[in-house]
């Protein structure tokens, strides 16, 4: 791996992890930043900021164990990682799932990134909500 992201990596997953300080979360990408979390996708701060702040609604407690980092094969920049979370809902049922997260850091700035996506199979989540999912005839899916 040209650089070292293990740092910005353990400090991005204990702030993940923190059910109450968003700001410290969207510190982690450029004010112009994506983030693409399964089906939803959202831009800059005030957008990463209300995901999150969705994403926290049902849940009490959440730990994530990155198991590995894959650099890409020609940009320093673009990471791949894997691994599993953790969850606590707020209703007491705990489930765990893995998740895969595409990470791609500003330029010349290893502290934030400009793009980040997470490949996890919410299904699980959505049943112990109480929840399904739905598809229309054009493909369209909501939780209902």
């Amino acid at each position: 791996m040209p650089r070292d992201h293990a740092a910005f990596i353990t400090r991005f997953y204990a702030a993940s992890d923190n059910a109450v300080d968003h700001d410290g979360y969207t510190a982690f990408f450029t004010p112009d930043a994506t983030l693409v979390m399964g089906l939803r996708s959202v831009s800059a701060t005030a957008g990463i900021k209300t995901l999150r702040e969705g994403m926290w609604a049902a849940v009490a407690t959440r730990h994530h164990v990155v198991s590995a980092v894959y650099p890409s094969a020609d940009d320093k920049d673009e990471l791949m990682l894997h691994g599993t979370v953790d969850y606590t809902l707020k209703t007491g049922r705990a489930l765990r799932s893995e998740w895969a997260a595409r990470m791609v850091f500003a330029p010349g700035d290893e502290e934030r990134m400009q793009f980040y996506q997470v490949y996890l199979d919410a299904s699980p989540m959505v049943v112990a909500m109480g929840k399904r999912i739905e598809a229309d005839e054009e493909g369209n899916v909501r939780i209902v």
